[in-house]
């Protein structure tokens, strides 16, 4: 990607990596928000949460 100094990944690519990675069983969190810090930019923000199918105990201590 033009602009950026270091290896990027857009948000699309970020959630089918993710994506992917929790369908293989390799990442117990999935996205519960992303946002971009500025319109049309290359940087983006995410909240994640873990998988209520492979934590749900982790989920109900809260």
């Amino acid at each position: 990607m033009a602009g950026c100094s270091r290896p990027c990944v857009s948000p699309e690519r970020f959630l089918g990596l993710v994506a992917g990675a929790t369908g293989l069983g390799l990442f117990p969190f999935v996205p519960s928000r992303i946002g971009a810090t500025e319109v049309g930019g290359f940087e983006f923000s995410v909240s994640m949460r873990r998988d209520a199918e492979e934590a749900p105990r982790a989920l109900r201590r809260r």
